[in-house]
């Protein structure tokens, strides 16, 4: 049934007639709705007191309803590669030999976007963006090194540890490369009616919860208004990959990012639209193919020299046909020769 609420002119006092008089055994739901415009970063809690009046005189007690105050930001993240498959050879080179970065191998960027569906973020609370980055895989090895970190949108703060970025000091200046395509152009090689091509392909994923060495890359979003964009400049490491994935066809690199918050107000809160994101790197084993090529000069070879082979035999045996018909011939101008000679005294 109908319940009618009248509420006061500052809108502090509500008063519900529940009905008179009130049946036995009967439930009554209703509900309030409150406005927030009262409502700021210092409130944590609303307290609501409910009293119960009746027209009979009745002891009840006041009933208080309390509602945890949170204010939450609509942030997400997606995160992109450029490009997103690289194919890597087996050229290998130590540490020490390396005096560029462009030595290293090929250019990896990561690009991580941040979007704000909210109000802006100005003095009331902070974001960051978290990157677990690969620095080494399982044996310590380097596998992606972090060469520079550009980052546009919001005020200009180092991502720490800083001492993560170049580390080994390859880079001196830093110069943006060309914007790359996001898929590699891998170079193809025909290997149909090859029966020497396995039929399925060795493949292994790499991430920082599955043994990776990883470093956690902290970026402050300091004033973030609407979005930000994080890129990641990497090299990846030939030769690691050549020395510890030689047996693979491909592997793939999974690097995951994710934001939070910090804020001197324990009621603000990052609502869980996309806080997470991943990016999954594609490396081929370029060394695979060069094996494929290597395997298919050996049956030219292999068919140049059977031809050859056929070929003498073929040689040989007209030069044996050749020497009977003559060896034959021979035979018979001999045989007229005597022929000749018996026929002669009976001439005279």
């Amino acid at each position: 049934e109908n319940i009618g609420c009248t509420a006061n002119g500052n809108g502090t006092l509500i008063d519900c007639d529940l009905g008179n008089p009130l049946r036995r055994d009967t439930e009554v739901t209703f509900y309030i709705m409150l406005t927030t415009s009262g409502i700021s970063l210092n409130t944590t809690v609303v307290n609501v007191t409910l009293q119960l009046e009746t027209t009979s005189i009745q002891p009840i007690q006041l009933i208080e309803a309390s509602a945890k105050v949170v204010f939450e930001l609509e942030l997400q993240v997606n995160g992109l590669l450029r490009p997103s498959q690289v194919s890597v050879g087996d050229i290998m080179k130590g540490e020490s030999a390396i005096k560029s970065a462009n030595e290293i191998g090929p250019s990896v960027q990561y690009e991580f976007r941040i979007t704000n569906l909210g109000r802006p973020l100005k003095s009331f609370a902070n974001a960051s963006l978290n990157i677990n980055w690969p620095k080494e895989n399982s044996v310590g090895k380097w596998l992606l090194y972090l060469v520079h970190i550009h980052i546009e949108g919001v005020h200009t703060v180092p991502c720490t540890p800083v001492d993560e970025v170049n580390p080994l000091k390859l880079v001196k200046g830093w110069d943006a490369p060309p914007r790359q395509r996001r898929e590699a152009k891998l170079e193809s090689s025909s290997t149909e009616g090859l029966s020497i091509i396995p039929s399925r392909r060795k493949y292994k994923t790499l991430t920082c919860s599955d043994g990776l060495g990883c470093v956690q890359i902290r970026c402050p979003l300091l004033g973030l208004d609407s979005t930000a964009r994080v890129v990641l400049h990497s090299r990846l490491w030939n030769t690691t990959l050549a020395e510890d994935y030689s047996s693979l066809n491909y592997l793939d690199i999974v690097v995951e990012a994710s934001l939070s918050l910090s804020s001197s107000f324990e009621n603000i809160g990052l609502k869980s639209i996309r806080p997470v994101t991943q990016v999954k790197l594609t490396v081929f084993l370029e060394r695979k193919v060069k094996f494929l090529t290597k395997v298919a000069w050996w049956i030219i070879f292999l068919t140049v020299l059977s031809l050859l082979l056929c070929l003498g035999f073929i040689v040989y045996l007209l030069w044996k046909r050749d020497c009977i018909c003559g060896l034959a011939h021979k035979n018979e101008q001999s045989h007229d020769q005597d022929q000749k000679a018996e026929m002669a005294p009976l001439k005279g």
